[in-house]
């Protein structure tokens, strides 16, 4: 009887001692997430924009834009070049193969 109780009491501090390091590997991982979580993430997107499929997709993009550009009447010329401006303000023009759509892109950007 007397071992009884001593088995259920390292039973109970067991329990409690495994319940106490799953919060704490808990906590511990929220807190490196949070801190290399950023990081990580930004070497992804970093990562996904100097991909082929980006590139090319952002190049397609800006061939639609031009296209629109040419037709449109000074109103629709402003719109667009103001989308193009905040779509592809990060967008490296050197990566455009096209001269033609690159010194667009340079023209309506500025820079």
């Amino acid at each position: 009887m007397k071992y009884r109780w001593l088995v259920v009491a390292v039973v109970a501090l067991a329990t409690i001692f495994i319940a106490y390091v799953v919060f704490f590997t808990n906590a511990l991982n929220i807190g490196v997430l949070k801190i290399f979580g950023v990081a990580r993430e930004n070497v992804r997107r970093d990562i996904f924009e100097e991909s082929k499929s980006y590139v090319h997709g952002k190049i397609q993009d800006l061939a639609r834009y031009y296209e629109q550009y040419m037709r449109g009447d000074q109103e629709t010329r402003k719109s667009i070049a103001e989308v193009i401006k905040i779509t592809f303000a990060a967008f490296d023009a050197d990566k455009i193969p096209d001269a033609r759509l690159r010194n667009f892109l340079r023209d309506v950007r500025g820079y």
